[in-house]
């Protein structure tokens, strides 16, 4: 590693180099180097294993993958962030250690029906990987209904897609311009997320204004004519099922098959009777914490530094513990709260009569 440029923990080493400075620099870059082979190594559960992936990655003969996993040799800094990129470790290297600055990593900008694609690949991968960790929940604080949902109903998936491009990205209020084979790739990759996102374990924090905004949006379509009265029908429709289906698997306590056959997938909701802020996602587990927010439409940042996870954790357990239980006992609140969510869908039938 060149030490006068090295940059670990988001501060920078600058020093002229005298003995006493270099000592100093080696001592820290190898300090962040035993953590991350220790958590790839945690991560992949071998030595071993950890050096046969490392040598895969960064293209090194085994036995120089085994000299850096001891410490003997140090990693360079693209070696480090190729690692950390691939094992999602970006916390072991950039976490500052300062609580008021904090590291977030994003993707490009959701702006075209080809970025959304790329978004939607980017997503796949990491909703994919979330039940290979150990004790993974995902936590979601929905201000809408939670995106994923929404993707395992075909016409209401497309609607969203539509009013995303449309509304967010400025493509006019007509179908977006969307080429075949991307919209085929969008919606395979989106019926894809939601069969994923069901096989996570996980807490939801709803709210009755989650499914507002998909009322004012189909109500808004069809009186500036954008889409048909058999349209609105078919997305209600589809709205409908989702919400029971949300039901039957807050009522198990887990993800139910269509069937109504019971998985041992965990599943748990919670009803804010005031309000929820924003939409946001906290990946945790034992090996790995993410919090992702929201900004720019679509748009996710994320981060998995120490004290921003932490704090979130802390204030989505308190959004929990304000918040009433839907999942399992409560059958009576759950009942109210899917009667009031379905009579929001069934007034919107009512009034485009």
């Amino acid at each position: 590693m060149n030490l006068p440029e090295c940059r670990f923990r988001g501060q920078g080493i600058s020093f002229f180099p005298t003995r006493r400075n270099i000592f100093f620099a080696e001592f820290a870059t190898m300090r962040y180097q035993t953590q991350l082979c220790a958590a790839i190594r945690l991560k992949t559960g071998s030595l071993q294993q950890a050096a046969i992936e490392m040598s895969e990655i960064l293209g090194l003969s085994m036995d120089s993958a085994y000299r850096r996993m001891r410490g003997e040799t140090a990693l360079t800094y693209e070696e480090a962030g190729k690692l950390a990129e691939h094992y999602r470790l970006h916390g072991v290297l950039f976490d500052s250690g300062n609580e008021s600055q904090i590291r977030f990593n994003r993707r490009r900008l959701i702006d075209t029906p080809e970025a959304f694609a790329e978004y939607l690949e980017t997503s796949l991968g990491w909703m994919e990987s979330f039940p290979r960790l150990s004790n993974a929940r995902l936590i979601y604080s929905a201000k809408d209904v939670p995106i994923y949902h929404q993707f395992g109903y075909p016409e209401l998936a497309r609607f969203k897609f539509r009013v995303w491009m449309n509304n967010l990205y400025g493509l006019g209020q007509k179908e977006p311009e969307t080429d075949d084979a991307v919209l085929g790739r969008i919606m395979d990759m989106a019926a894809r997320l939601h069969s994923a996102y069901r096989r996570v374990p996980v807490t939801e924090i709803w709210n009755d204004s989650s499914i507002f905004s998909l009322v004012k949006q189909l109500e808004y379509y069809w009186f500036i004519e954008a889409i048909t009265k058999t349209q609105v029908h078919r997305i209600i429709e589809d709205a409908e099922a989702m919400i029971e289906s949300i039901d039957v698997d807050a009522n198990a306590g887990c993800r139910c098959l269509p069937d109504g056959t019971q998985t041992a997938v965990d599943f748990e909701m919670f009803y804010h009777e005031v309000l929820i802020m924003d939409n946001h996602l906290l990946l945790w587990s034992e090996t790995e914490k993410t919090v992702f927010l929201s900004w720019g439409g679509l748009n996710f940042i994320h981060s998995s530094e120490t004290a921003m996870v932490e704090d979130m954790k802390r204030f989505l357990d308190g959004q929990c513990r304000r918040s009433v239980p839907m999942s399992k006992v409560n059958e009576r609140d759950r009942s109210r709260w899917k009667n009031r969510t379905l009579k929001q869908l069934e007034d919107l039938r009512a009034r485009i009569q």
